[in-house]
């Protein structure tokens, strides 16, 4: 891993800022309460600070080195002890040297340098931890934003997995109940047979070919609710009756594949196949509000009704909504008397983005 100073160029620029600062306040310091001449007090400031800021530059090995994660605090802590000891004897010592290099030091100021050495060894102390609690800061959160990414990956590869077992979940029962009308339908009505067979055959080519994607056009998944209900118009007949209204503007608009095909097997299911009258699907639709606003509306024999929704093929359409849109709040229910509605938003610019949702409004 690189030095994370290094790296960005801005953490490079505060970090030498951060130097010239100290190295200022130190040369001040000098001038106004010791006397220094503000030559000498200056060069002292800028040599000792700016050696310690190119030494610090190269601790990040150390830190490389000590690793918290491979190493007990003891050992940590010994390790850091020596390594200070070391690199503050380094920084004295290159400093005098860049010092005396640079000015002839002689007398009351080379006396004032040698009294404070052991000031300037526990400043350099000071300066050491500063600087290595620096580099295990950048260290941590280097760490932690790595696991958060794996964890996103994670999360990812999770959430796929969920998708495709919720897409999965096509009623078999549909498929049966298909099958045994065709194989009356080849006897008292071929013609029939036929053309059901062709609708069925293209609705699960398209179940399969939507297979390992998340989203689709509405006018494709209108296609094959037609499909749908044109096979289930073969089994009931008149006793089915479906209207679509659909805005223009809407036919472009994405929604998850097959999410709506749950909803009308329910129709069918507890409208149709339960009643002895006719049941009307209404399927409306309309753009709003950079939303695609669906109501699906079915009327049934509440008093013929034997049995009890299970509500595992509505909890699924949650669930993928919740998935995709990261919402819980894009799917209602209405069962009021004979009749059953399903109001249905699918956000289309920005689909997490909080927007406050009139779910209570019917779609007209």
């Amino acid at each position: 891993m690189i030095n994370p100073i290094v790296k960005n160029k801005r953490s490079l620029y505060y970090f030498l800022f951060s130097w010239l600062l100290l190295a200022m306040i130190h040369a001040f310091l000098l001038y106004y309460f010791y006397n220094i001449k503000i030559k000498i007090a200056t060069l002292d400031g800028f040599v000792f600070n700016l050696t310690f800021c190119g030494l610090a530059l190269n601790l990040w090995y150390v830190v490389k080195y000590i690793d918290v994660d491979s190493f007990g605090s003891g050992t940590i802590l010994i390790n850091h002890i020596v390594m200070a000891v070391v690199a503050i004897a380094i920084w004295l010592l290159l400093g005098i040297l860049i010092f005396k290099l640079l000015e002839d030091i002689t007398g009351n100021y080379l006396a004032f340098l040698y009294q404070t050495l052991p000031a300037r060894f526990l400043l350099g102390l000071f300066l050491y931890s500063g600087v290595i609690l620096l580099y295990y800061s950048f260290a941590y959160y280097a760490n932690l934003q790595e696991k958060k990414n794996k964890e996103t990956q994670l999360q990812a590869l999770v959430k796929e997995a969920e998708l495709n077992v919720l897409k999965s979940q096509i009623n078999p029962h549909f498929i049966f109940n298909s099958l045994n009308s065709i194989s009356s339908l080849t006897i008292l009505r071929p013609s029939e047979a036929r053309d059901m067979i062709i609708k069925l055959s293209e609705f699960l080519r398209y179940a399969l070919d939507q297979d390992m994607k998340q989203t689709t056009l509405l006018k494709n998944e209108l296609e094959n609710i037609k499909r749908y209900l044109e096979i289930e118009k073969i089994r009931f007949g008149e006793r089915l009756v479906y209207n679509i209204n659909i805005h223009p503007k809407c036919e472009e608009s994405l929604l998850p594949n097959m999410i709506l095909q749950p909803l009308l097997e329910n129709a069918v299911k507890h409208g149709v196949h339960e009643s002895t009258e006719t049941v009307i699907i209404e399927i409306l639709c309309k753009a709003e509000n950079n939303f695609l606003n669906i109501s699906i509306k079915n009327n049934y024999d509440a008093e013929g009704s034997t049995k009890k929704r299970s509500g595992i093929g509505l909890q699924n359409i949650q669930n993928r909504l919740s998935l995709i849109y990261g919402r819980s709040d894009l799917f209602r229910i209405n069962n009021s008397g004979n009749t059953f509605e399903v109001f249905l938003l699918f956000p289309q610019n920005e689909p997490k983005e909080k927007i406050e949702l009139n779910l209570n409004s019917n779609i007209s």
